[in-house]
């Protein structure tokens, strides 16, 4: 195990109390979705996160946040507490265009979405395709389709949005020291040729994020890792690779985990801070960068996938278009139709120089039709109500919930007893509507299909809970 560049950051007296604080459990953290907070009492009892306002470390632990109904409702997302160093030092605001270039599985992404207010516009980006779904998952759960998903390698991504974002979260992948104790890394995340392959990439992935900036814009740069090779390193090598190009941010409300070997970089240690430790810096991009400089040298290998270009093969088949009339009333977006049977959306105000360069497939897919049977998208049940008025919402009992979110049918004898079959705008739904919206405390939880004596469950595989049932 290397210890090496930790002796540059902290205290030798304070390394053993590290070791031991890393190889556990941190404490559990789940960060609030800013327009509920307040409604209604949380499962569990909480304090707060000190460097990030909506952010509640557990008191007990040992308890599941997952298995609440207020979190299958999206009141809250589960992140350690670490990662939400980055997203209190991006600090996003309210109009801003913003790439999260490393964004799966979706905590700072989701984050990002819930701040950018009413202008404000993500472009979550995510190489490996089996993670974009759990990313894309997220995303729906903030109820706001500020958003567009990328599966390309950085510099594809830099050559089609160079200079146009406010800010960009590089998210880097490392070493992931600050995991062993989660069980998702072993000891050889100390190891010194692990730790300089992470750094290689590191700033190759650097180097193609920073021309994505606008001037002026700001660049976080994030790990879950301890080295000084991976995280403030890579700091000084951007101040030596552009010269006098960048200024750090020195926040005030986090001077207090200031690293003490260079400016606007932040750590968080699992002896200190009751997580599992991050780091992140913040960088502003003082000038334009000079375009003819050569990184050629650090390049990363283009591996293209079928998502990095844009399908210009047009199918021979043209299929209806996808009508939600009977779903609901869309608003304020910009609606598609794709010839391979599917609705797509982006914000209507969203930034028009990004949003006329992304791809079909990168757009929101609010629903399918395939053989002429229609199939409502996760994302389409999630959206606020200024997105997306239903026709048809059950709100429906506790207990019914929680077999909902375990994925079970709902039979329709069970709604009985309940306030149910009422629409949003206070008319009686027919109970052989085809799709309903199934919601618990008037807050969506999915999409439901009517089949004679029950309602088939259609959330998708990442939506379904271990809620505990109601004796």
């Amino acid at each position: 195990m290397s210890l090496g560049d930790l002796h540059e950051v902290l205290p030798d007296d304070e390394i053993a109390a590290l070791l031991d604080a890393a190889a556990k459990p941190a404490q559990r953290c789940i960060r609030l979705r800013p327009d509920r907070i307040g409604i209604e009492p949380l499962p569990m009892a909480v304090e707060a996160v000190p460097w990030f306002p909506r952010g509640r470390l557990l008191v007990d632990s040992s308890l599941r946040p997952s298995q609440s109904l207020q979190f299958a409702a999206a009141d809250y997302y589960i992140q350690d507490a670490g990662s939400l160093l980055a997203l209190a030092l991006l600090d996003v605001q309210p109009h801003e265009a913003i790439c999260d270039l490393c964004a799966s599985p979706g905590g700072k992404a989701s984050g990002i979405v819930e701040s950018l207010g009413e202008h404000g516009f993500l472009l979550a980006n995510e190489v490996i395709a089996s993670r974009a779904s759990i990313l894309r998952y997220a995303l729906s759960r903030t109820g706001s389709p500020r958003y567009a998903v990328a599966q390309q390698e950085p510099e594809v991504l830099a050559d089609r949005f160079s200079g146009l974002f406010d800010a960009v979260l590089v998210d880097a992948p490392c070493s992931g020291q600050t995991m062993v104790g989660r069980g998702k890394r072993d000891s050889n995340a100390f190891d010194t040729k692990q730790i300089e392959h992470s750094a290689k990439r590191q700033q190759r992935i650097l180097l193609e994020a920073v021309k994505l900036l606008k001037p002026g814009g700001r660049l976080v740069y994030s790990t879950c890792t301890f080295s000084v090779e991976e995280n403030e390193d890579q700091i000084r090598f951007l101040h030596q690779h552009f010269p006098d190009s960048w200024e750090p941010i020195q926040s005030s409300q986090l001077a207090k985990w200031a690293s003490p070997i260079e400016e606007g970089c932040y750590r968080l240690w699992p002896h200190r801070d009751a997580t599992s430790g991050a780091f992140a810096a913040g960088v502003v991009l003082k000038k334009e960068l000079d375009a003819t400089h050569d990184i050629s040298n650090f390049r990363m290998p283009l591996r293209l996938n079928r998502n990095d270009i844009p399908h210009q093969r047009k199918s021979s088949v043209v299929k209806p278009e996808v009508d939600l009339s009977n779903l609901g009333q869309l608003s304020n977006l910009q609606i598609k139709n794709s010839s391979k049977g599917f609705l797509s959306a982006l914000v209507a105000d969203g930034p028009a120089e990004i949003l006329q360069r992304l791809f079909e497939q990168e757009r929101i897919v609010l629903a399918t039709e395939r053989q002429n049977i229609l199939k409502p998208e996760y994302v389409l049940a999630m959206l606020d109500s200024g997105w997306f008025q239903p026709t048809d919402a059950i709100d429906i009992s506790e207990k019914l919930a929680i077999q909902f979110m375990l994925g079970h049918a709902l039979p329709v004898d069970s709604f009985a007893e309940s306030r149910a079959f009422q629409t949003n705008m206070g008319k009686i739904c027919p109970l052989n509507q085809a799709w309903k919206i199934i919601t618990w405390h008037n807050k969506p939880l999915g999409w439901a299909k009517y089949a004679g004596n029950r309602f088939n469950n259609h959330l998708p595989k990442h939506a379904i809970l271990p809620i505990p049932p109601i004796e």
